[in-house]
């Protein structure tokens, strides 16, 4: 990844508290939001803070060490990046130091013959770098006329200066001015420069806020624990990326994420690129090393949650989740999102080894085209929009749970072998041995049979399994096994499984055997032809745990049957 990339994303906290190890993930339903102070900026100018402050520096704030007024612009180069300002833009690309394009500007009707201004400043090598000021001009956004001046000595009191401008063939409609405490091909830390009252010559307009009285802070709103993109689409992009929406799958807000027209930093200055992600947001994050995380205790299963995608074009949004352990392995998963216009459940699933160390920390991406990184040629497109609510870690719970029943409110009886089960209200799904997927269930008893239901939490996902056995009445006539075929009917055992399992008494026929997952991916399929009825064996060794279903299908007859394998 591109070096100053990374440098976007490697933040000290300026609000937030120092995470503690969750087992969820922490407002993963965006209902909290908060507003993220950064730095002072003066009105109608735009300063080096935007770069500095991601590395927990400020270069430019106001000083009453004043020419006149009560205030004036103080910049100072702090180790790489010197202290700078742009008046009413910003540059777009090339560097100072050199011919740059800006975007922005404020308006001229005139040629000014120079610019004047009270300067104060100290270099400490004044032959390998000097203060610096850029003077550009447009006409009908082209670039007709751009001064470099120096400052290379030292000025221990305000001293006004004069910079005498080239003489341009068209008269400019558009000034642009630069200020940098430092020549940006050789800084060094620790030069300094203060301005105050600023004017051109030779024409009536005025600069904005030239005697820099005027400040303000520079703020943006991020959800809380999180850390988006808005960080630069707010200062280099004119816009915010990330918004809270009440157009939510559940709560008030969910998240509404934009990739939007940037400017990024880059190793060779400014560089134009389309954004719009989602991270963790921690105060431990460091320069150079991995992207921000949520410290955690447990081991997850998967990342789940809802998404809607609206796509420009043919972008596919994104989820990328690694997970790190206490001896620095990591794993990592990702998850493409298709377009979707409603709401609708994604899951990433995790796979670890046998034995996986204890994992230390989650990072989660989310990202509005799978292109994250916006060095690369291939990027995403502007205007794509991702929504995002219920993010939340699923943790496998066990099959068991003492506190979990098939309730039986219909016993059988010799008139009327018909058994009801119930296994309770509130949950998000159920799941009968039978295939059946009602919160109740009706059953005949007239055979030795063994029935189970899974449920699943309506809120994490959990999910928890119940038995019953239930054998023909004694004394009663009349009842016999149902039939399949003329054949008696088939059982599966055993149930759970480890192993293989297996279908009794399978007709005569031929046959294809299929088991497919609770998403419906066929995990095994064979085919199988009996020329009188006989068992059938099916190997499920090489399954994971999980619940799975048996289709049997042939000419005369489909059976279908659910099982456990532990």
């Amino acid at each position: 990844m591109n070096k100053c990339w990374i440098i976007c994303f490697a933040l000290v906290a300026f609000l937030s508290n120092k995470l503690e190890a969750q087992d969820s993930i922490p407002n993963g339903s965006f209902e909290r939001w908060t507003s993220r102070d950064l730095y002072d900026e003066p009105l109608q100018w735009t300063s080096s803070n935007q770069l500095s402050t991601m590395l927990n520096q400020t270069t430019v704030w106001p000083t009453t060490d004043s020419y006149q007024g009560n205030r004036a612009l103080r910049l100072e180069t702090a180790d790489t990046i010197a202290g700078y300002v742009f008046s009413n833009g910003t540059v777009i690309s090339g560097n100072l130091g050199q011919t740059i394009q800006f975007r922005g500007g404020f308006p001229v009707s005139g040629t000014p013959t120079s610019l004047s201004g009270y300067f104060k400043n100290y270099n400490s090598t004044p032959l390998s770098d000097a203060a610096l000021v850029l003077v550009s001009f447009k006409k009908n956004g082209n670039l007709i006329g751009q001064n470099e001046c120096l400052i290379p000595l030292s000025h221990a009191s305000y001293t006004r200066i004069n910079f005498t401008l080239d003489a341009m063939a068209e008269v400019p409609d558009t000034a642009f001015i630069a200020l940098a405490s430092s020549n940006p091909e050789h800084p060094v830390a620790g030069n300094w420069l203060q301005v105050d009252s600023l004017w051109f010559n030779g024409i009536s307009d005025t600069i904005p806020n030239a005697n820099f009285e005027n400040w303000y802070t520079e703020s943006y709103t991020d959800p809380e624990t999180w850390l988006s993109s808005n960080l630069l689409t707010h200062l280099f992009g004119g816009g915010l990326s990330a918004s809270p929406t009440t157009d939510a799958i559940d709560g008030r807000y969910a998240l509404r994420l934009e990739c939007i027209h940037s400017i990024i930093p880059d190793d060779d200055g400014m560089r134009e690129a389309n954004i719009g992600y989602l991270l963790p947001y921690t105060e431990d994050a460091v320069l150079g090393e991995a992207l921000p995380s949520f410290p955690i205790s447990v081991i997850p299963s998967a990342i789940t949650g809802y998404y809607k995608f609206l796509p420009q074009g043919s972008d596919t949004a994104m989820i990328k989740v690694t997970l790190s352990t206490e001896t620095n392995t990591s794993y990592e998963f990702t998850q493409f999102l298709p377009a979707a216009g409603e709401y609708t459940p994604f899951q990433v699933y995790f796979e670890y080894p046998e034995d996986p160390d204890p994992l230390t920390s989650i990072q989660v991406l989310a990202n509005t085209s799978k292109f994250f990184d916006p060095s690369l040629e291939e990027q995403g497109t502007e205007g794509s929009v991702l929504y995002l609510d219920n993010l939340d870690m699923q943790v496998d719970c066990a099959f068991q749970n003492p506190e979990f029943a098939i309730s039986v409110t219909q016993w059988p009886t010799c008139n009327q072998p018909l058994a009801i089960l119930d296994a309770g209200p509130g949950w998000g799904s159920y799941l009968w041995s039978t295939g059946d997927t009602t919160q109740s269930l009706e059953h005949t008893v007239d055979r030795f049979d063994t029935l189970w239901v899974l449920v699943t939490s309506a809120t994490n996902r959990c999910f928890y399994t119940d038995t019953l056995t239930f054998a023909p009445l004694e004394g009663c006539t009349g009842n016999s096994l149902s039939a399949t075929n003329g054949q008696a009917r088939m059982t599966l055992y055993p149930n759970p499984a480890q192993d293989r399992v297996y279908l009794s008494q399978v007709p005569e026929g031929r046959y294809q055997a299929q088991i497919t997952d609770l998403s419906g991916r066929v995990v095994y399929q064979s085919n199988c032809s009996h020329a009188t009825p006989a068992p059938l064996s099916l190997p499920v060794e090489d399954l994971p745990a999980g619940i799975y279903r048996i289709t049997l299908a042939g000419q005369l007859l489909t059976e279908q049957f659910c099982f456990i394998k532990n």
